[in-house]
């Protein structure tokens, strides 16, 4: 009989571990996914335009991907977008230790349109942001242009960013 008791108290301490295990494994598990494993599109708006977005690939005029080339080795390039719409794109030399701040300045954002529109750029530019998640967003532009702030800038259609 008390063999019996101290198996069920165990076997509810158990439940309930395993109760308690499962609720914080379902917390933890990402929202950014849907049930494929796709991210999810975010609502384009300032908030989720804000941070440090890394150069990751260029879109070149004739639709061909090529992943940019930084030419610091141990950095990476970057454009950071503040929460008062003010853009700054950060590229490295290759000492890594200088770096230049191609300034930008402030752009426009047409949530609606799903537009970004930067005219007071040393490299003015207007795109449609086709993909924004949580870790990436693609500016295509709206014709193709020199983008002066890469280290190969020509015959631009678009750029892929990306967050750690």
């Amino acid at each position: 009989m008390l063999i019996k008791y101290v198996y069920l108290k165990s076997m509810r301490k158990i439940k309930l571990i395993a109760s308690v295990v499962m609720v914080l494994i379902s917390f933890a598990c990402s929202k950014t996914e849907d049930e494929t494993g796709v991210e999810k599109q975010l609502e384009i708006n300032n908030y989720n335009l804000s941070g440090i977005w890394y150069i990751k690939s260029v879109i070149k005029s004739d639709g061909s991907i090529v992943e940019h080339n930084n030419i610091c080795t141990s950095k990476r390039d970057y454009i950071q977008i503040n929460s008062n719409y003010v853009i700054f794109n950060f590229v490295y030399q290759a000492d890594c230790i200088n770096i230049n701040n191609v300034g930008c300045g402030s752009f426009f954002l047409d949530s609606k349109a799903k537009t970004i529109t930067g005219n007071s750029c040393s490299s003015p530019f207007e795109g449609k942001i086709s993909n924004l998640t949580a870790s990436v967003l693609q500016i295509d532009y709206s014709e193709v242009k020199d983008l002066m702030f890469l280290n190969e800038p020509f015959n631009c259609k678009g750029v892929i960013l990306s967050r750690q």
